[in-house]
């Protein structure tokens, strides 16, 4: 590891909050948990590099430095992370092309029965409109729902219309198996990556290096101002 990274790096660690490096519902902030009682230590703990292909990217592609979330859109620790903490981050890092955020799909369908119908309706509202559409039905989504995993997947077409969307097209698309699957292997990634829990956020260096950090504003926004800071350096 360069020198430049060590100060982000400490940082990030210490602001782990784990207790006895283990991973999973010991951190400070509260999360919903998958129903397994597999578990893996921190250093275990790896991620896939984020890829501009097929990743949800808000920022710069080419970025230094990526904060990503694997989220539930029923999950309500993962509404307040959306609604209190990454809209927070997002504006002020916005015009930061060294930082970005990449939004992953992690359904707890054992806890939450319309997450992953939710998750596939945000795919369809990327296909038919792109990012920018994708970014519009996430914020609709979790505005729309009261986090409770009772949400009425059958209005889902509603909240696609209401950001411009074709109805048609969107309810077409709600069936197409290659979308499941798209999710279907997000999660898939999640669980073998040792998520068990939502919101799961890292920090990823662009080289792929990652670590696991809390869906805590101060400890985020900290170390991504050492981050930048040593860029400079």
């Amino acid at each position: 590891m360069s020198e430049k990274l060590l100060i982000p790096v400490s940082i990030l660690i210490a602001g782990l909050l784990v207790g006895g490096g283990i991973y999973f519902a010991s951190t400070a902030n509260p999360r919903e948990i998958e129903k397994t009682p597999t578990v893996k230590k921190e250093s275990d703990l790896s991620i896939k590099k984020v890829d501009p292909l097929s990743d949800h990217i808000n920022g710069s592609k080419e970025a230094e430095i990526f904060i990503v979330e694997y989220s539930d859109f029923e999950c309500p620790y993962c509404k307040r992370y959306n609604d209190e903490i990454s809209a927070k981050l997002v504006k002020k890092y916005k015009n930061n092309s060294k930082v970005a955020f990449v939004f992953r799909h992690f359904p707890l369908s054992s806890i939450h029965p319309s997450s992953f119908g939710e998750a596939v309706a945000s795919e369809c509202a990327a296909k038919l409109g792109g990012e920018n559409k994708f970014e519009e039905f996430k914020q609709k989504m979790f505005a729309s729902t009261s986090s409770t995993g009772s949400f009425d997947n059958n209005k889902l077409p509603d909240l696609a219309e209401e950001i411009g969307l074709n109805r048609s097209e969107f309810s077409n698309c709600l069936k197409d198996p290659s979308i499941s699957k798209k999710v279907k292997a997000s999660y898939d990634e999640a669980l073998n990556a040792g998520l068990r829990g939502t919101p799961s956020i890292f920090a990823q260096l662009k080289n792929g290096e990652s670590y696991p950090i809390p869906a805590d504003y101060e400890v985020i926004d900290k170390s991504l101002e050492a981050f930048l800071e040593n860029l400079k350096k």
